[in-house]
């Protein structure tokens, strides 16, 4: 259709241009027809073209088109011109032989086959182009956000990148290369100074249960045997702590080979005992409803500040009232009757539910405190992820 309509114009401009020179022959007193070259003709009497034609611009001021079909077809340019002897406008009507200006078919397919080959080359250089400026663009910044993922879920490994990228994907890798190295730095700082920390608090508290130990033994009264239990108690929880602080190192330092272990009923209702003995005055009862035991890597030392932490706000909060604990394979809720978070605090009851959020955050759990709306009071759940998930962190 591109080249038809291109043969087609060109046919148009070559009998417009035929025009002048008829007109010149004509005026000259050349008689019609007029042979203006190998394929063009020129009349200004209309009877002298053949009956088709003359049918064709009958009742027509101006003409010009195609006419016939292959192998008869004629441009024809049909105007008018003023003659100056006989002052009156006299028909110019001009003939070329179109066909042999057109392409044939084989010609046409040959073009067409020609074109779509161009066509097809664009295609491919594009594709190649397109190609390329991904490599260069779009996939080192894929690469960047899959490994920025794998670092998010604790893979540690250095950012890397084809070397064929950009320069100015190469300088961001080294700049989060740079940026890995220091925060690796800096966790280890704080991982040796707890691992120091909790190694020189071992000493101190050494001392302190071995010098009440002789206390008690030498104590007579009984308000000196109370105060004695009370520093043992004291003494146990910070060493209890100090476990707790050791482990989460080594929690940090060997993530991958730790063993799992079972949260036992035997371990919580203990845990729940010991808490339940600082608060004796304090008429409150503890249901303990095991549904199953969770399967973690938290050590002993952890676990007994986290219920420990939660139980104590718990009855705090409770004054008189009922305290239950629920334990399945995934969650550990703790639902007290106090006032709730709306009348007493929205952060909690205290810094101890900071402290257990961390050590949650810490191992991958979720801890969640929200308004217990089936009565009054809180609910504090851990969510524990399973080992399946563990391994896929």
């Amino acid at each position: 259709m591109t080249l038809s309509w291109a043969e087609d114009q060109v046919g148009k401009r070559r009998v417009q241009l035929e025009k002048e020179v008829a007109i010149k022959q004509f005026v000259s007193g050349a008689q019609s027809p007029i042979q203006l070259d190998l394929l063009t003709s020129a009349y200004n009497d209309i009877s002298q073209l053949p009956v088709d034609i003359q049918n064709l611009i009958k009742d027509k001021n101006h003409f010009i088109g195609e006419f016939g079909a292959f192998p008869n077809a004629k441009m024809i340019y049909f105007d008018q011109y003023y003659h100056s002897e006989s002052q009156q406008n006299r028909p110019l009507i001009i003939l070329m032989d179109f066909d042999i200006l057109e392409l044939s078919i084989e010609e046409i397919a040959y073009g067409a086959f020609y074109v779509f080959i161009l066509l097809l080359s664009l295609l491919l250089i594009f594709r190649r182009l397109l190609k390329l400026l991904s490599q260069k663009l779009i996939d080192p910044l894929n690469d960047i956000e899959s490994q920025l993922s794998n670092q998010i879920v604790g893979k540690d490994v250095p950012f890397e990148i084809e070397k064929e990228a950009a320069d100015e994907f190469q300088h961001l890798i080294r700049e989060l290369n740079h940026y890995r190295d220091e925060n690796n730095k800096l966790l280890k700082r704080e991982q040796a100074f707890a691992r120091y920390a909790s190694h020189e608090l071992r000493t101190p508290l050494t001392i302190i249960q071995g010098a009440n130990s002789l206390l008690r033994k030498k104590a007579e009264k009984p308000f000196l045997h109370k105060q004695i239990n009370r520093i043992d108690e004291a003494t146990t929880q910070m060493k209890v702590m100090v476990d707790a602080l050791l482990s989460i190192v080594r929690y940090e330092n060997s993530e991958g080979n730790l063993s799992a272990r079972v949260l036992t009923k035997t371990e919580l209702q203990s845990i729940v005992d010991n808490n339940i003995n600082d608060y004796a005055p304090i008429p409150v009862e503890v249901y303990v409803t095991v549904l199953s035991e969770p399967t973690i890597y938290a050590s002993e030392a952890i676990i007994q500040i986290l219920v420990g932490n939660i139980i104590r706000n718990a009855i705090e909060a409770s004054d008189k009232e009922d305290v239950a604990i629920t334990m399945s394979d995934s969650i550990l809720a703790i639902k007290d009757q106090g006032n709730g978070l709306i009348k007493s605090s929205p952060n909690g009851h205290g810094l101890g539910l900071l402290i257990v959020d961390e050590l949650c955050r810490k191992f991958g759990w979720r801890f969640s405190l929200v308004e217990n709306h089936d009565c009054r009071g809180c609910l504090a759940t851990i969510h524990f992820n399973t080992i399946s998930n563990h391994n896929e962190q």
